[in-house]
């Protein structure tokens, strides 16, 4: 706007020279004012505004509300109209930005809310007030809040019915809290809690600090249970929540969540283009870690589950018991995993048949092959419950099939 305004000036006055149109030389001396003093203004009505922008933690869960509190306020003799508050995000459907008329010595306040409805990461802000002149011709913006990273974590639904194989169960005594373990290296320190032993505490830190410093040691990469969750881009049917990829990340969270409060020590692998893997762990932490990986995994690449299972079959434990949750329709993996089976490790089958979410082959070739090497299977339609269709393995063909509420509790 500027720009047209100079060029404005140029031409009244270039014009008004040439033909002595007095008229011309009053609009050229107009627009000389609004150069000078619509920046100003603009900037006068910013001066003294003060932006408190409160938020909660940075981590929620899908089905969750997130909220913060702005509050825009000013200390003086004269209002403050029509001030803007601006905050970008690619949270959906996170709106913030307001247009405000301040009092004098006024403030205005409120609170914003979203639903998450999408796991990931996202970025609120910067957050910026603006103000332009009464013409609306000069706009100057300040930076009030920095960049805000909130974490969104999947959801998690209760299945209480879902059980291992009573073969995979560890024996009493087995299971135990990895925090009072001590491995043969410790990463790091930390304060000390009640209940820590005497013997991990750190003395050269405790003398350093003056307060107890405990040793923390590295995890074990053992695990009683392993969630292998297969994201080929490849056999991903249907769209957002109605998914077989936001299926497959739910169930995973929700067996995370299930075994850890048993005070399983549970690993993850997502497969994919790029297979990540969340070594085993025990109680809150472990959950953590591996719903920021879920919160994070996409089906973005090709990686057959058979191929995923055959290169990082290696780093589950032979001991162990192997949850597979998988759309796949194709018949090599159940072999794949068959290998895993005979080197001694149990093993437990979910398909989340992806031709209920769109176009795609039966997995009839997988079931058959799953049952043929006695690995219990537990199949997952579009719009099952979630807590009826984990509740007991079955063959495709039997019935009753289990009440239709999507990702329901």
């Amino acid at each position: 706007m500027r720009y047209w305004l100079l060029l404005s000036l140029v031409a009244a006055l270039v014009i008004g020279l040439g033909s002595g149109f007095e008229l011309l030389f009053r609009l050229a001396f107009l627009i000389a004012v609004l150069l000078i003093v619509g920046p100003i203004w603009a900037w006068a009505r910013l001066r003294g505004v003060r932006v408190t922008v409160e938020r909660g933690a940075g981590i929620t869960q899908v089905g969750d509300r997130f909220s913060q509190r702005v509050t825009l306020s000013h200390h003086g003799r004269l209002p403050r109209p029509l001030i803007e508050f601006r905050e970008p995000s690619d949270l959906p459907g996170h709106q913030t930005g307001a247009i405000l008329n301040l009092r004098e010595d006024g403030s205005r306040s409120w609170k914003a809310t979203t639903e998450c409805r999408q796991r990931g990461r996202f970025t609120l802000g910067p957050a910026v007030i603006v103000g332009s002149d009464p013409f609306g011709l000069f706009r100057v913006q300040r930076r009030v809040a920095e960049p805000f990273s909130l974490l969104v974590f999947p959801r998690q639904v209760e299945v209480p019915g879902f059980a291992l194989p009573s073969s995979a169960l560890p024996e009493h005594g087995h299971r135990q809290r990895r925090g009072n373990q001590a491995s043969t290296s410790a990463v790091t320190i930390r304060d000390y809690a009640p209940g820590d032993g005497f013997h991990r505490i750190h003395w050269p830190s405790t003398a350093r600090l003056g307060k107890l410093m405990v040793k923390e040691f590295e995890l074990e990469t053992s695990s009683d249970l392993w969630l292998v969750l297969d994201l080929d881009r490849r056999v991903q049917r249907g769209q957002g929540e109605k998914s077989t990829e936001e299926y497959l990340v739910t169930i995973a969270a929700s067996l995370a969540g299930k075994f850890l409060r048993a005070e399983y020590s549970v690993g993850l692998l997502v497969g994919g283009a790029s297979p990540v893997l969340v070594p085993g762990g025990r109680g809150s932490r472990q959950l953590r870690r591996i719903l920021e990986a879920l919160a994070e995994a996409r089906a973005t690449g090709d990686g057959p589950l058979a191929q995923v299972l055959g290169q990082q079959g290696h780093h589950l434990d032979h001991n162990s018991t192997v949850v597979v949750i998988t759309p796949s329709w194709e018949s090599d993996w159940p072999e794949a995993l068959g290998q895993l089976v005979r080197r001694g490790t149990q093993a437990v089958g979910i398909l989340v048949e992806a031709s209920t979410f769109g176009e795609a082959p039966v997995p009839a070739a997988a079931g058959e092959a799953l049952a043929t090497t006695g690995v219990p299977t537990y199949w997952v339609d579009h719009g099952d419950n979630l807590a009826a269709a984990l509740a007991r393995p079955r063959s495709r063909a039997s019935a009753p099939r289990p009440d239709r509420e999507a990702l329901a509790v």
